[in-house]
């Protein structure tokens, strides 16, 4: 079955991952998917194959403008190279970062918060460290949190929709796929991630969504400040670095925060240590 796309993927992505990036390339090149395309880029990049990448770029966004994971590597060479960047998604990811306080005015705060956990609690099956995520010592669960919520859990989404339709205002008058294209209607997807002692989740984007968030149940007191905080970056994947000096931020959360950021930012959170 030659033009067995989701073959030539994973062998592509098993040939990335052992470096051989010119075999990844011949792969990647069979499959034609939007993943590959991106992931063609990423081995163009490691092989210091710089106007080849940028070639290749333009032929991807010539029939897939919006891959959000060719954005984020696009990004980041770009900024490396000290090239402008030709991805048309977001080219400053980190100006549009935000942070929302308050659960949008809600009186009672904190125990809407616990009665939220306790609720979560009891109904939602959690998979320690699952295969293919990023949450290291910790338990997520699927992603359906939000597929027929009740409960507080419909006060949540109701919330959290509040804040996109904030979010989506703010930035109205910005020139940049991201914003101009944001769609109208938008399907929620959510997922608990809990993380015990020296539990962290590593750099990742979210490369099947658009716009992403975080919002937080419980943060523990830490003994150090950077402990649990959720650090935004240019970086991931293993990209090489030619220069360490590449922008990013960090924040420290609160019960009840809600940060949200385009899907094609790296986000990590720093271990902790009770």
């Amino acid at each position: 079955k030659p033009d067995y796309v989701e073959a030539h993927y994973n062998l592509g992505a098993v040939l990335q991952d052992l470096g051989h990036f010119e075999e990844a390339i011949r792969s990647y090149d069979l499959a034609q998917s939007s993943y590959s395309r991106a992931k063609k880029l990423e081995c163009l990049y490691a092989l210091e194959r710089y106007e080849d990448f940028y070639l290749s770029l333009d032929k991807l966004l010539a029939v897939d403008q919006n891959n959000i994971r060719a954005a984020a590597i696009s990004a980041f060479a770009s900024q490396q190279l000290n090239r402008a960047d030709p991805h048309p998604f977001c080219r400053q990811p980190l100006d549009f970062v935000r942070v929302y306080q308050g659960l949008g005015g809600k009186d009672d705060v904190d125990g809407f918060l616990y009665h939220l956990i306790d609720e979560l609690k009891s109904s939602r099956l959690a998979t320690w460290e699952p295969i293919g995520k990023t949450t290291k010592k910790g338990f997520q669960s699927p992603n359906n949190l939000f597929v027929n919520p009740n409960g507080l859990l419909a006060d949540l989404e109701q919330i959290i929709r509040d804040k996109l339709e904030h979010y989506r205002f703010e930035f109205s008058s910005e020139d940049c796929d991201f914003i101009r294209l944001m769609p109208k209607k938008m399907t929620l997807k959510g997922w608990i991630v809990c993380l015990l002692k020296g539990g962290h989740q590593t750099e990742h984007i979210h490369p099947g969504g658009w716009l992403s968030g975080v919002f937080y149940l419980q943060v523990p007191k830490f003994s150090k400040q950077e402990e649990g905080s959720i650090e935004f970056g240019l970086w991931g994947y293993n990209y090489p670095i030619l220069n360490n000096g590449y922008p990013r931020k960090r924040y420290y959360p609160k019960n009840g925060d809600i940060i949200l950021f385009p899907s094609s930012l790296f986000h990590r959170t720093i271990p902790f240590h009770l």
